[in-house]
């Protein structure tokens, strides 16, 4: 038990200061100078590279990036001032686009769009689409959503399904377009000619 600072240094070519094996607790703050590795894996690790930044590293190459921006920057090293998330390259090849994957039972991702209290103004969703779901089946389909003027909830205006129909005011559109409106009336891509307005 110390209860002082305590100050160990290597003598000559002693590459490891202080070796504890076990666990190790700490009640307070525990201050480093760069970064904390994988015994057995140095290239793999997390640390401060410089003032308000917080770097993770596998494999020797930098994957995550929180900066003093309060940026979090990811599969680079920089990004504009005007961002909050950046995502970039890809794990397979650098040379490929950045993937997302949003993975949740039969709601299988959504993106909600909303201010700081956090309630939806706008949404975009992915269900599982009827069909046999499997292995080697998976339908899938996109709600889009958005709240009117002087409401509180996010209502679903467009919505393509797993055949790729588009239904807009419709959830179940049986043809490659199809418009309702609010009397039930149902229009398809070819009731429509250049001329042709729906009021």
């Amino acid at each position: 038990t110390f209860r002082e600072g305590i100050n160990v240094q290597g003598a000559g070519s002693t590459t490891t200061t202080l070796n504890v094996t076990g666990v190790s607790t700490f009640g307070g703050i525990v201050s480093i100078g760069d970064s904390i590795f994988h015994t057995g894996d140095t290239n793999s690790a997390f640390g401060f590279p410089a003032a308000d930044t917080f770097t993770v590293y596998t494999s020797g190459s930098e994957r995550l990036r929180a900066d003093s921006s309060g940026r979090v920057i990811i599969g680079t090293k920089s990004g504009s001032s005007n961002i909050t998330l950046k995502l970039q390259g890809h794990s397979g090849n650098s040379t490929q686009d950045a993937k997302v994957r949003l993975c949740r039972g039969n709601q299988l991702g959504a993106i909600f769009f909303s201010d700081n209290s956090e309630s939806s103004s706008a949404d975009i969703i992915a269900i599982r689409d009827g069909g046999t779901w499997s292995g080697s089946s998976k339908p899938g389909a996109l709600k889009f959503a958005t709240t009117a003027d002087g409401d509180t909830s996010a209502t679903e205006r467009v919505r393509i399904t797993s055949g790729g129909d588009v239904g807009i005011g419709t959830i179940n559109p049986g043809r490659l377009l199809e418009l309702a409106q609010s009397n039930s009336t149902a229009y398809s891509a070819t009731d429509f000619d250049k001329d042709y307005q729906v009021l």
